[in-house]
């Protein structure tokens, strides 16, 4: 699938990240919360609530499912981006791909753990009446992680994306400032997708290249 993410247009990426799921969002607002606040006052019974509310579990999945699609976009680009970047760049300057990976790949393992560890005291306490103190400290506590390591994960993805992007462009970097620009644009995704594809695509068609080369310099070779 991430191969496949750079062979897009700007303009699909971005409809797919931002656009479509801003539409579903404006649908809740306009369509789906209002449906919902007519079922509650209406004077119709409990059945007709609840067959009202069925109604809408197709919709509300469906919303759900354009969300999680246009997330899993953005980040199978920026895998497939930090790849493509991370290759072209000169060796003995660009970021470690070997971090990059343990960042990627153990945050969410991570998330998964702390959620549990973090849900499951306070759903037990809400079941049995109230949580208590520690369960709803415990729950903040792991809240909070959460979210800061959501945070630093997301920006070294940028700053991983960004640096390596203009070593594989320029082959070397004066300072930080060289790529403030290009990890702004990373961090702002439905902005900076339309600067970044198109430079991460070229760099990606200039490695196929080289690597159809090679290919055919060695079967000369063999030759």
């Amino acid at each position: 699938m991430s191969k496949a993410i750079i062979e897009l247009k700007a303009w699909q990426i971005f409809a797919i990240t931002f656009g479509l799921p801003w539409l579903a969002g404006q649908s809740v607002n306009i369509w789906l919360i209002p449906k919902i606040n007519r079922l509650e006052e209406s004077n119709d019974g409990a059945e007709a609530l609840l067959n009202g509310l069925g109604a809408l579990v197709g919709p509300s999945i469906l919303i759900l499912v354009i969300f999680f699609v246009g997330l899993a976009v953005q980040l199978a680009w920026m895998w497939r981006a930090a790849h493509v970047v991370h290759d072209s760049a000169p060796s003995d300057t660009r970021v470690s791909l070997t971090n990059f990976r343990k960042v990627v790949i153990w945050y969410p393992l991570i998330f998964v753990v702390a959620s549990v560890v973090g849900l499951v005291p306070l759903a037990t306490g809400f079941t049995s009446g109230e949580p208590s103190v520690f369960a709803i400290g415990v729950a903040v506590f792991c809240g909070i992680g959460c979210l800061v390591g959501a945070i630093t994960t997301h920006i070294y993805v940028c700053y991983f994306i960004a640096k390596n992007l203009v070593l594989a462009e320029k082959g070397e970097l004066s300072g930080s400032e060289s790529f403030i620009g290009e990890f702004f644009l990373t961090w702002i995704f439905a902005v900076g997708i339309w600067f970044l594809h198109p430079r991460v695509t070229k760099l990606s068609q200039i490695k196929t290249v080289k690597q159809q080369s090679k290919v055919v310099g060695g079967n000369h070779g063999v030759l």
